[in-house]
């Protein structure tokens, strides 16, 4: 059978993978060549319903999770949080994607217009080259507008917690809403077994997280600050929660849509990333150069310098972390991923003076546990 006559029976990119991937060895070639049309679509078929491999990439997630906590803290420091601070984001997202896409095209011996164009632009045509994939273009927009989303909300939160007096790893903790949506999506589509103890150790790191937002008795070394009232400063401590809650449920929607398009059509999860990343980094520069033309008092220096940095490891984090979830088990690789409140937590106390309570350093050491006891579930899987 013809790799022609392949391509005919099954209208999917996937089936140009599996050919590549036995075409090498005389035996494989010729088991392939050997079947039926009827059977060979069925092994495809087949092929493209294989779970995800139930694997946790421990080392990624960590890397992740450290990663996110010090980009929290870092947006924390900004001296305003509004929209248009937000937009001044792109340098990290351009920056890293197109040096991303650079790499790429690198690998190839000869450079060409052909290839510098598929690595920018393959994604949105189909295998011809002739229809636009409005699926994957679709997807990217809603794609990058979550991704944008996440990124205000986080700004927005730190705002209304440096109002509220709290230390923000406090409230990022709350982001952690969203292990529990992976875990039941994942369950009921991907079919995504967990054993006993890893279950465990995600609910012990939920309820350290839990403690560490609403234990009280937080402490600050700076005076107090009089500018608002207990009650107003309870105000904005509930919304800076209900901030990251949001900000959970957002990732949750991020992580769940990768996942579909990876098992829809193949798009590789860091692909998906950088092609986003790209589009938003465009959009908010063009946001951001309107902003500066037109005098915003919130552009200043400091805060792009502060966007600068955060953007750069929000970005190069969402890539690794996309990966972990996408292609591992989403939930005990998001328990890992969410411990990201005690490297913010930390940092704060240092260089905020913002120090938690005993109650929240206990519950901070029970995240450590819990991921702990989720690896041990792990190894006793394999």
């Amino acid at each position: 059978m013809k790799e022609s006559e392949l391509h005919v029976i099954i209208f999917n990119e996937k089936s140009k993978a599996l050919i590549d991937t036995h075409r090498d060895t005389p035996q494989d070639k010729s088991y392939f060549e050997n079947l039926s049309p009827l059977k060979f679509s069925i092994l495809v078929d087949l092929s493209l319903q294989i779970p995800v491999k139930n694997k946790i990439y421990f080392s990624e997630s960590i890397f992740s999770a450290v990663f996110w906590g010090v980009a929290n803290f870092i947006f924390s420091l900004l001296d305003d949080t509004d929209f248009a601070t937000s937009c001044l984001t792109f340098p990290g997202f351009l920056t890293i994607c197109i040096g991303y896409k650079i790499l790429q095209i690198r690998e190839h011996q000869r450079i060409s217009k052909k290839i510098i164009f598929e690595q920018f632009f393959s994604k949105y045509f189909d295998e011809t080259g002739s229809r636009v994939n409005f699926f994957n273009i679709f997807h990217m927009i809603i794609r990058s507008c979550l991704f944008f989303g996440l990124s205000l909300l986080v700004i927005l939160a730190s705002g209304y917690a440096q109002k509220a007096k709290i230390n923000f790893g406090i409230v990022t903790s709350c982001i952690s809403f969203s292990i529990v949506l992976s875990s039941i999506f994942s369950y009921i589509y991907y079919d995504e077994k967990l054993t006993k103890t890893q279950i465990i150790g995600m609910i012990i790191i939920i309820i350290s997280i839990v403690g560490i937002s609403f234990s009280k008795g937080n402490k600050s070394i700076d005076q107090a600050d009089n500018r608002f009232t207990e009650e107003e400063k309870q105000y904005y401590k509930i919304i800076s929660i209900a901030l990251a809650l949001t900000c959970g449920f957002v990732n949750f929607l991020r992580t769940f849509q990768a996942k579909y398009i990876y098992k829809k059509n193949g798009y590789q999860p860091v692909d998906l990333s950088v092609d986003c990343g790209l589009f938003l980094g465009l959009m908010t520069m063009i946001c951001s150069i309107y902003y500066w033309l037109t005098g915003c008092k919130s552009y200043t220096w400091y805060n792009f310098g502060i966007n600068i940095i955060a953007s750069h490891i929000m970005m190069v984090l969402s890539i690794v972390a996309l990966k972990c979830l996408v292609k591992g088990l989403a939930g005990p690789t998001g328990a890992i991923m969410y411990t990201c409140p005690v490297y913010t937590s930390i940092l704060a106390a240092i260089f905020l003076k913002q120090i938690p309570s005993i109650y929240q350093i206990i519950a901070s050491l029970l995240a450590i546990l819990g991921v702990a006891i989720i690896i041990l579930g792990s190894s006793k899987q394999r």
